[in-house]
């Protein structure tokens, strides 16, 4: 694995924003122009975006060069099936590059919290302020994402449906923001997707990164666990719960960065949107997401203990300030 540098900021940043790119400049600029013109923190000096060029093509590096784009370039070693799985990894082999993508993007990234996104993604108004409104040291959240019924792989579980578009020429912008304010609400769900997500560094670190690849099981062809959820898995186990951010709404082309013209189904089916309503009440304790999933009476004894805890805090403070006052020190 070899990193080539190439032209990032030097402003200290509180929140870290990357995508990977390899192969299509006009992906790149796409995702560039979408998460600037829907994410003022970067304009404010309060996140930074870059790119990982990630194996990436002869064109595409000179694209971001001319384009004066931030970013930082990664020549993966190419390993075998066979070294791969040695390694405990499964199939495909170009997810282990993924990965380190991912790994890469991370240890490079300036502030203490990063948001790693697709490049054929499309974002709205207020989908970061939104994600990082959720987000704490025991939380690693996700933006709920918006898909078209792909003529291939559908539509991911827990998504919304929506046919804004399967290329970024025929992408219907004002439809799919018209559907957005019909659609976003105040609410946190369990996670049901793993990009865009964002976490604090530290506690993925500890978990140690993403896996560079699918996890194996007696064949290279057996993936027993994908490497997203071996991280998020290691990080439930430190504590730290994954959620999806209801009004941070993102839409999802699926298609990579596809050159060719993309196909859509010529018959739409019917895709019913998820349901969440109504919504399970959520609690912070100590700086930690709660999502209540209990039952009525689990719920109401959550909240008498909670305002316990504060009848107990007030009258502490009112008992030191009285001793004090006692021994003439206020």
């Amino acid at each position: 694995m070899g990193e080539v540098p190439g032209k990032t900021g030097n402003n200290m940043v509180r929140v870290s924003i990357f995508s990977l790119i390899y192969q299509s400049p006009d992906w790149a600029d796409f995702v560039y122009e979408s998460i600037h013109k829907n994410t003022p923190m970067i304009s404010r000096g309060d996140a930074e975006f870059f790119f990982v060029a990630n194996d990436a093509t002869d064109e595409v590096l000179d694209h971001l060069d001319l384009k004066g784009y931030p970013h930082y370039v990664l020549v993966n070693k190419r390993i075998t099936e066979e070294e791969l799985f040695a390694m405990g990894y499964a199939k495909p082999e170009y997810l282990s590059r993924v990965y380190k993508g991912f790994n890469f993007g991370i240890e490079r990234s300036k502030g203490d919290v990063v948001v790693i996104i697709n490049s054929d993604m499309a974002f709205s108004p207020d989908w970061l302020e939104n994600l990082l409104r959720c987000l704490t040291p025991k939380s690693i959240v996700t933006s709920q994402l918006v898909e078209r019924d792909h003529p291939k792989f559908g539509i991911f579980p827990g998504v919304y449906h929506g046919e804004f578009g399967c290329s970024i020429s025929d992408f219907k912008e004002d439809d799919f923001l018209d559907f957005v304010l019909r659609q976003k609400a105040t609410g946190l769900i369990p996670g049901k997707g793993y990009s865009p997500c964002a976490f604090y560094k530290t506690p993925v670190f500890k978990a140690g990164l993403f896996p560079e690849g699918n996890i194996a099981g007696r064949t290279y062809n057996e993936v027993i666990e994908c490497g997203d959820e071996r991280l998020f898995r290691a990080l439930s186990k430190m504590g730290v719960r994954h959620y999806t951010v209801l009004d941070s709404i993102v839409y999802h082309f699926k298609e990579g960065e596809m050159t060719s013209t993309p196909s859509s189904r010529t018959i739409p089916r019917f895709v019913p949107q998820p349901d969440y309503f109504p919504l399970k009440p959520i609690f912070v304790e100590d700086g930690k997401i709660v999502l209540n999933d209990g039952s009525e009476a689990a719920i109401a004894i959550r909240r008498i203990r909670m305002r316990l805890q504060r009848v107990i805090r007030r009258f502490k403070v009112r008992l030191w300030i009285v001793k004090e006052k006692a021994l003439g020190r206020m």
